[in-house]
């Protein structure tokens, strides 16, 4: 297994003038719960300035972290631009 970091940020149907709790959220919200239920989101959220936010990831290869980032629905709606690093914690206890 491999980590990974999907960094969002606003996208194109970004509502402009709006902080990240009035966005239409509830679908991106939903599509990564369930992950996390499976054991591959580690942790996620908002960036409290509003311009995006963060999920982690433990997943397979590259090509999961970067089919599960394409099918949020949020990149999907372009209210979110995606874009994945590879990464790694620098403890095993994380």
């Amino acid at each position: 297994m491999e980590f990974f970091v999907i960094y969002f940020t606003q996208g194109e149907s970004w509502q402009e003038g709006k902080p990240i709790w009035e966005q239409d959220l509830d679908l991106h919200k939903e599509y990564w719960l369930k992950y996390k239920q499976e054991g591959k989101v580690l942790a996620g959220g908002p960036f409290m300035d509003h311009s995006g936010g963060i999920v982690i990831l433990e997943v397979k290869d590259v090509e999961e972290a970067t089919n599960l980032a394409t099918n949020d629905p949020a990149v999907v709606e372009k209210i979110f631009n995606a874009k994945i690093h590879p990464w790694q914690p620098l403890s095993k206890n994380f």
